[in-house]
C-alpha cells in the first residue's frame, strides 16, 4: 500500500534532539558543486556526518533546480526542514492503537505540525522544521578521502503523503552511522516533496511526479558530488521500505534515472500502485474537495493556497473510507501518475521491458506479518467483515485498481470476474488454512497479495530483462506484540537493535543480550551491505531467481534457504493463472464460433508475468 509505520524502531526523541547542536569532535570539510561544506565527526572513531546539504530548490508546482550556490563555507551541522505534512499526520494511528501499541510505537510523538501562513518553518516535535524549501540531504561516511566506497541512498516511506530524510511517517529516528560503520559505505538519505507538495498532479499543468523529479535531483548530486566524500558514483544502491521501495521500483522503469544507479532494494513495496491519465481526475476532484478549492480548482489556485490548509488534506483523503470506497481501491492518493516522462504508458513495468534498468540486481522482499499492523487501525479505515462474500467484496475493492498490468482481466464483465477472482481466493484460503482463525487468515491473504505478489511480479520483470533477483522474507517478531509487521524491519537496516544506547536498549528489552535480534539485524545489515558492494547478498545458498532467503525463521535466530518456485508460490498466482485460461478458452470458443480466424485474435503473450 506504501504506508509506512516501522516498529521495530524506538520512539523518536523530542524535537530538541533534531534542532539543538550536536556534539562535535572533529570538523571535516568537503567540496561540492555548490559550495564548500563543514560537516562533524561525532566522535574520536565515529562515521563524518553531513546534515542538512541542499541539492535543489524546488518552488512549489516546479521540478527542482539546483541549489543556490554560497561562497564561504557552509556548516551541515543541523538537520535540514522536512516537508510540510500534517497537520493531523498520525490521528488516525494514534486513535485507532491500544494502549499497547500507542506506547510502544507512537508515544507522545504525534505532536501537531504547523507552519504559518507564508509556509515559513516553525520547529515540530515531531520532524523538527518544516518548509517548501525541503530539498537537503544528510550523508554519512567513513572518511572524505578518495577511497571508492559503495554508496548506499536511502528513500523513505509515509505513503508519499510524510515522513521525511530523518524520520519516517511514524517518526521514528533513522540514524545511517551504524550502516556506515559497519559496512564502510556511504550512506545517503535525501529528502523529496510529498503530499500536495510532490504528488498533487496537474497534467494540464505540466505538474507531475514532482517528488519523484527531487528524488533524481538528488541522485544527480550523489554523481557528481559523492566522490568527495569517499563515494563511488558508479557503484549506487537504492534502497527503500513501503512507499520508499515503490518509489525504488518506480525508477527502476523510469527513463531519467537509468544512469544514477546501479542496484535497487525494494522492502515491502513494488511497482503497484500508481495513477493513469483516466484515473486522475477521480482524486483530483476529492483533493479539491478536501484542500477547500473546489472541484473545478485551477492551477492558480493551487499555487496560491495556504499550505496548512492543503497540508489538511492529506491524511483525510488517504484515510476517509468514502473515498475508499468510491474508488474501489486502496490506491495510495498521493501516487505517481504517468506522464510519459517519470513513468512510462503502462507503468515502471515498461520501463523495465524496454531495458531501463537492464542488468541491475535487484533485492526484494516481505515480512511476514505486513498487515497485522493495519488491523490495529481504526474498522472505518480497514474494516474486514469476516463473512466470505462480503470479504471478497472488500478484497475486490481493495486491490483490483493495484494490479494494472492484469489488463486481460478486463473482460466485458470486469466486475463480475475480478469478483470471482475475490472470492476464489477466500475460498482456497479458508481450505487451505482450515485450523486459522478468520483474522489471521485474513492477515496471511492480505499480506500475500499487497506485498509477496508484487514482490514476485517485478523481480521476475526484472529477471526478464536480465537482472539477477534475490527474494527475502523476514519472520523475525517484534517485543511490542505487533509480531513481524510492516515497518519492523527499518530499526534493521540501520542496526538499531545494535546500539548500546537507550535506544538499541528500548528496542530489543535487554539490548545486546537478545541473540535472536541481534542475529537478524546483523543478518539483515550484512546481505544490505554485501549487495550494495557486489550485487549479491553474499549468503549461503541464496541464489537469484529462484530461491527465498527466510531471515529469522519463526521466530527464531535460524535462517533457512527455501527452495520452490517462486512463480506458482502464492494461491493468488494460481487462481489467477486459472482465471486466465479460462479467458483465453473463452475468447478461443467465441472466435471459432463467429468465424473469426486465428490471426485476428489479440497476439499478445496474456500470461502472467510471474
Amino acid at each position: 500500500m506504501g504506508c509506512c509505520h516501522g516498529c521495530l524502531l524506538p520512539r523518536a526523541p523530542d524535537g530538541e534532539a533534531f534542532i539543538k547542536q550536536p556534539d562535535i569532535h572533529e570538523r571535516v570539510n568537503a567540496t561540492t558543486t555548490l559550495g564548500e561544506i563543514v560537516g562533524f565527526r561525532p566522535t574520536a572513531t565515529g562515521a563524518i556526518q553531513f546534515r542538512g546539504v541542499p541539492f535543489a530548490h524546488g518552488a512549489r508546482g516546479q521540478a527542482p533546480v539546483p541549489a543556490g550556490k554560497w561562497t564561504s563555507p557552509r556548516e551541515c551541522f543541523m538537520y535540514g526542514p522536512a516537508c510540510p505534512q500534517g497537520p493531523d499526520t498520525g490521528r488516525f494511528l494514534k486513535e485507532g492503537f491500544n494502549n499497547l501499541i500507542a506506547e510502544a510505537v507512537c508515544g507522545c510523538c504525534f505532536w501537531k505540525p504547523e507552519i504559518d501562513r507564508n509556509g515559513n518553518p516553525i520547529t515540530s516535535r515531531v520532524l523538527g522544521k518544516m518548509s517548501e524549501d525541503c530539498l537537503n540531504l544528510n550523508l554519512t561516511t567513513p572518511a572524505a578521502d578518495d577511497k571508492k566506497r559503495p554508496v548506499m541512498v536511502w528513500i523513505h516511506g509515509g505513503a508519499w503523503s510524510g515522513g521525511s530524510n530523518i524520520l519516517d511517517l511514524d517518526h521514528h529516528s533513522v540514524n545511517t552511522s551504524i550502516l556506515t560503520e559497519r559496512g564502510d559505505v556511504v550512506v545517503v538519505a535525501m529528502n523529496y516533496r510529498v503530499n500536495v507538495f510532490g504528488a498533487l498532479h496537474q497534467p494540464d499543468a505540466g505538474i507531475t511526479n514532482l517528488g519523484f523529479k527531487d528524488m533524481i535531483a538528488g541522485l544527480e548530486w550523489v554523481r557528481d558530488n559523492v566522490a568527495n566524500f569517499g563515494g563511488d558514483p558508479s557503484n549506487v544502491t537504492i534502497f527503500g521500505e513501503s512507499a520508499g521501495a515503490n518509489s525504488v521500483a518506480v525508477l527502476y522503469g523510469s527513463p531519467p534515472a537509468k544512469d544514477l544507479f546501479a542496484k535497487g532494494i525494494c522492502s515491502s513495496g513494488s511497482w503497484d500502485g500508481f495513477w493513469t491519465k483516466e484515473e486522475f481526475p477521480i482524486v483530483k476532484t476529492q483533493f479539491g474537495q478536501d484542500c477547500g478549492l473546489g472541484l473545478n480548482y485551477t492551477t492558480e489556485d493551487y499555487l496560491t493556497a495556504d499550505a496548512n490548509d492543503m497540508c489538511a488534506a492529506a491524511m483525510k483523503s488517504d484515510s476517509d473510507p468514502a473515498l475508499v470506497t468510491n474508488q474501489g481501491s486502496m490506491q495510495i492518493n498521493y501516487a505517481p501518475m504517468v506522464d510519459d516522462e517519470i513513468i512510462l504508458t503502462g507503468g515502471p513495468q515498461t520501463g523495465v521491458e524496454q531495458g531501463i534498468s537492464k542488468d541491475k540486481p535487484l533485492l526484494t522482499g516481505w515480512n511476514a506479518d505486513e498487515w497485522f499492523l493495519f488491523t490495529t487501525l481504526p474498522a472505518d479505515i480497514f474494516e474486514i467483515p469476516e463473512e466470505d462474500e462480503a470479504f471478497a467484496r472488500t478484497i475486490h475493492k481493495m486491490f483490483r485498481r493495484r494490479y494494472h498490468s492484469f489488463k486481460d482481466l478486463e473482460t466485458a464483465d470486469a466486475e463480475a470476474t475480478w469478483q470471482k477472482l475475490a472470492m476464489a481466493l477466500v475460498t482456497v484460503y479458508r481450505k487451505q488454512y482450515p485450523d486459522m482463525v478468520f483474522r489471521e487468515r485474513a492477515i496471511k491473504l492480505i499480506t500475500e497479495l499487497q506485498y509477496a505478489f508484487p514482490a514476485l511480479d517485478m523481480g521476475t520483470g526484472a529477471a526478464a530483462a536480465g537482472a539477477p533477483v534475490y527474494y527475502y522474507t523476514l519472520g523475525l517478531e517484534s517485543a511490542n506484540g505487533l509480531r513481524c509487521c510492516h515497518g519492523m524491519d527499518i530499526g534493521l537496516y540501520f542496526g538499531v537493535p545494535l546500539s548500546a544506547d537507550a535506544y538499541g536498549k528500548q528496542v530489543t528489552g535487554d539490548g545486546l543480550t537478545d541473540e535472536r535480534v541481534r542475529k537478524a539485524t546483523e543478518t539483515v545489515m550484512d546481505s544490505w551491505i554485501n549487495f550494495a558492494k557486489n550485487g549479491n547478498p553474499g549468503q549461503a545458498g541464496w541464489e537469484p531467481n529462484t530461491k527465498r532467503f527466510h531471515i529469522a525463521k519463526e521466530n527464531s535466530a535460524t535462517n533457512e534457504v527455501v527452495d520452490r518456485d517462486l512463480p506458482t508460490y502464492l494461491p493468488f498466482l494460481k487462481i489467477e493463472q486459472e482465471m486466465m485460461d479460462e479467458i483465453k478458452a473463452t475468447r478461443k470458443i467465441v472466435a471459432e464460433t463467429t468465424g473469426e480466424l486465428a490471426g485476428q485474435m489479440p497476439q499478445e503473450d496474456v500470461t502472467p508475468k510471474v
